[in-house]
């Protein structure tokens, strides 16, 4: 045999030891944490529940910032919570598209339009166009740190001077 083979049939041996070794450790990883899950089902359970809630909560305080966003008009409606807008506009009639593509060359390509480039145009310069609907949507970001934003909002307690 060469030293070659000889190398070879060596690293193949660490291997097939390294491979036995790495099985033997995941098996003691599974079983432990099998053994833990058993020991900790109810605080397990408990933090599913409680997560399960707070997305629930959290839906309920988007939904409700969405709303005081379109009654007042206010970004940020309460402390923590920013709801931000964005704008879409799409091309509703095509026929009408393609004359104005045609006239104002934005979008235009020979006997079609470029959507995109018509929506892009629309939404960059604002226009009102009759053929392009135009929808905003709202989006409320929940502050991740909820007790520093309501801290912040909260009044200084008032000092009482010491009496001399």
């Amino acid at each position: 045999m060469t030293v070659i083979v000889d190398t070879l049939r060596q690293e193949l041996a660490a291997l097939a030891a390294l491979r036995e070794a790495a099985a033997i450790a995941a098996g003691t990883v599974k079983n432990s944490r099998t053994l833990w899950e058993e020991e900790n089902a109810q605080t397990i359970a408990n933090a599913q529940v409680l997560a399960e809630h707070v997305a629930v909560k959290e839906r309920q305080v988007r939904e409700l910032a969405v709303m005081a966003r379109e009654t007042t008009g206010e970004s940020k409606p309460a402390p923590g919570i920013e709801v931000r807008a964005s704008t879409k506009v799409t091309v509703q009639d095509a026929a009408a598209a393609l004359v104005w593509a045609k006239a104002s060359g934005i979008g235009h390509v020979p006997e079609t339009i470029d959507a995109k480039a018509i929506e892009a145009a629309a939404t960059k310069a604002k226009l009102a166009l009759p053929f392009l609907k135009t929808e905003t949507t709202f989006k409320a970001l929940i502050a991740t740190d909820l007790g520093k934003a309501l801290a912040s909002e909260q009044p200084a307690a008032a000092s009482i001077p010491e009496a001399a």
